[in-house]
């Protein structure tokens, strides 16, 4: 997953969404690891909580359940007070990839007397590059991803509010790896996450109608 950094109650802005296949619905189990990232030294990990499909399994495709899951200490297993807040899905195995979530990031950098603005990046800086990596532009549109086949848009691009309703996080570098909230004297560059939401056009129908009987975890 990402990182969330300089902060003791992270909150990852978007939530981290994995979809994980299950093949033994009674003996599968998922477990969540929190760990503490050091730059310096070996990441220690905090705690863990485990997910058992078998609690969820019977959930009609596309219901959702919301709960709040305490973690277990990693040394003696007991259980700490640090909790995560979860939402468990069930969906039909063959649609897992029928549902998509694509990215585009904006950078901008910033030179005294003149403030933020995407015309202060480097030559081979590009203003706008995809989630992947794999698209670049000085517009947004030569960035982002295209349409996938079949598939319609179901929420449209938007930033992802981060710590104000525009998005922008910061570093010191284009290339860092660690992005901070707040902007201080060593920020040079800003970047903000576009989000939209697309899915199959058939996937609604589907879930409406119960899909088949071997399902995914997510």
């Amino acid at each position: 997953s990402s990182k969330v950094m300089d902060s003791c109650e992270p909150r990852w802005s978007p939530p981290e969404d994995f979809i994980v296949p299950i093949v033994n619905e009674a003996k599968d189990k998922c477990v969540v690891t929190l760990m503490d990232n050091d730059m310096w030294w070996d990441d220690i990990e905090i705690g863990y909580f485990v997910l058992k499909p078998s609690t969820y399994i019977e959930k009609k495709p596309g219901e959702k359940t919301r709960e709040d899951i305490h973690f277990h200490a990693s040394g003696s297993g007991q259980q700490i007070s640090t909790y995560a807040q979860i939402e468990v899905e069930v969906i039909p195995s063959a649609l897992a990839s029928m549902s998509q979530e694509q990215r585009v990031y904006e950078y901008e950098r910033y030179t005294p007397f003149v403030g933020w603005a995407g015309k202060n990046l480097k030559t081979k800086e590009a203003k706008y590059v995809s989630g992947d990596l794999t698209r670049t532009g000085a517009t947004f549109e030569e960035a982002a991803p295209a349409m996938p086949d079949g598939f319609v848009e179901v929420q449209s691009w938007a930033p992802v509010p981060v710590t104000d309703k525009e998005g922008w996080m910061f570093a010191s570098d284009y290339n860092a790896t660690n992005w901070y909230h707040e902007n201080s004297v060593t920020s040079s560059v800003r970047r903000r996450l576009y989000v939209r939401k697309v899915q199959h056009s058939t996937l609604e129908g589907i879930l409406a109608s119960g899909g088949n009987t071997r399902f995914g975890f997510g």
